[in-house]
């Protein structure tokens, strides 16, 4: 199963208006614009809100990120000043996303928290100095 995941950030936000100011618009934006989409799920956190799309099998891939992300620009105009461009990934459901993160100590916590929130899993590994 294709899935689009898509991530926009805005630094200072709370998780709530994460979801209420940009997951939520998004979300029905997509189910207006885009093609062949199973469900949806998202996830905010503070400064974080996450997107999963996913599409039914056999759905093309290439045409949904196409209108996954003409779909994150016109959102882009509507969200509140300061929001960046989203971070958009697609992955098949069926593999297990792998990522390895080198981060500074006050970067972790989010790190951890948005690797979950993409669906990944965490393993640590000691930290050395930069």
């Amino acid at each position: 199963m294709p899935v689009v995941s898509v991530v926009w950030t805005y630094n200072g936000l709370s998780a709530e208006d994460m979801a209420r100011r940009i997951a939520t618009g998004y979300e029905r934006s997509l189910t207006n614009s885009v093609e062949d989409i199973e469900h949806i799920e998202s996830q905010s956190l503070s400064g974080v809100a996450v997107i999963k799309i996913f599409f039914h099998p056999g759905a093309d891939i290439n045409r949904a990120i196409a209108e996954t992300l003409s779909g994150a620009q016109s959102m882009l105009r509507n969200m509140p000043p300061g929001t960046t461009p989203p971070l958009i990934l697609s992955y098949s459901a069926s593999t297990v996303p792998i990522l390895r993160l080198a981060v500074r100590r006050r970067q972790l916590i989010a790190s951890v928290m948005l690797v979950k929130a993409l669906g990944g899993g965490w393993q640590s590994a000691p930290m050395t100095k930069l």
